[in-house]
């Protein structure tokens, strides 16, 4: 591992990048405040210190971005080769694709930030909790202004809070447990790719599209049911499913429905074939993603059933990913 921090990070890999890139290895891109140009590979879907997290001796460590390079990465550029050539994907590939989907899932921005708002939802919950339990008090007992008042006060004293050098290690361990279950389970599926005659896909901050039916609120990284789509070039998508469907021809409105997932879930920009025209569903909104609101339900619990916490972890299938978790100071139980 070098001996300086590498602060400037890229949260889309280079490998995926250059299939958008021209010979200069420039790529079109379009932010969601409207503007647009040219932009290197070198300096696209870059994040100040987005992996880094402080180690005992209060400097920056690089952990996971070396990790991600060694584990991700590199295994899977030669094959992203292959594919832009179109040769289909073999069985033997599905581990090193299974782990890019996976990686490509969660180390956006858009991830970190639905982290953040899950933090900032649940932490002021917990301490109306704690509050409540030790005096006693039960929540179904009081009115619902008194709870607002609670609530809102908890979530002041969240948000005034001094953030614990440990914060980032704490969300990179979660993106890491959940890469291990995404990893493991996309192993198994089966992967192909879909190809147009001219250049029409684009890609973004976040670069796997997942379908998720519209007016059903967020359904989990992965929806249930749901393939996962990867552009890999302008005119190559590749496609994991947990059923065989084939490989074939790449239909514009499959076109659509990839580019537009893309554009909605962008945390802050989009790119493309500098060659091409950039297509309508591109088009992105100046709202960026967002988690809707929780609805929290009080009720007594049922004695007589086992408490939720201490809980345990799902075991960790990778020997990588346990030994990177180790790093980060991860324990197997929840208190």
């Amino acid at each position: 591992m070098g001996s300086r921090p590498k602060r400037r990070q890229h949260t889309v890999p280079r490998t995926l990048l250059r299939g958008f890139a021209d010979a200069n290895g420039c790529l079109a891109m379009r932010r969601r405040d409207g503007t647009d140009g040219l932009i290197s590979i070198r300096r696209a879907s870059v994040r100040r210190d987005f992996y880094s997290f402080l180690g005992d001796d209060g400097g920056r460590v690089d952990d996971v971005e070396d990790w991600l390079d060694e584990h991700v990465e590199s295994p899977v550029s030669p094959v992203l080769d292959r594919l832009r050539s179109g040769e289909q994907p073999s069985g033997s590939d599905s581990p090193v694709l299974a782990a890019f989907a996976a990686s490509g899932l969660l180390r956006t921005a858009t991830v970190r930030s639905y982290l953040e708002q899950l933090d900032g939802d649940l932490a002021p919950l917990m301490l109306v909790h704690k509050v409540l339990t030790r005096s006693g008090t039960d929540p179904t007992t009081l009115p619902p202004e008194s709870m607002d008042r609670l609530h809102a006060a908890a979530s002041r004293v969240w948000s005034e809070r001094d953030k614990e050098p440990d914060e980032a290690r704490s969300m990179l361990r979660t993106v890491l447990r959940h890469f291990d279950e995404l990893a493991s389970d996309l192993s198994s599926w089966a992967w192909s790719l879909h190809t147009a005659d001219r250049p029409c896909l684009i890609t973004a901050d976040a670069s796997v599209a997942t379908f998720a039916p519209v007016g059903q609120g967020w359904l989990g990284i992965l929806p249930q049911g749901s393939p996962v789509f990867i552009p890999i070039s302008a005119r190559r998508l590749l496609v994991g499913e947990k059923f065989a469907q084939g490989s074939g021809t790449l239909t514009a409105d499959l076109t659509r429905l990839v580019n537009g997932r893309l554009a909605q879930e962008a945390f802050d920009a989009v790119f493309a074939d500098p060659s091409m025209t950039w297509p309508a569903e591109a088009h992105m909104s100046s709202q960026r993603p967002t988690l809707p609101i929780p609805t929290v339900t009080w009720s007594r619990s049922d004695l007589e059933s086992s408490p939720t916490f201490p809980s345990i972890y799902r075991a960790v299938a990778s020997e990588s990913v346990r030994v990177l978790l180790k790093s980060l100071g991860a324990k197997d139980t929840v208190e």
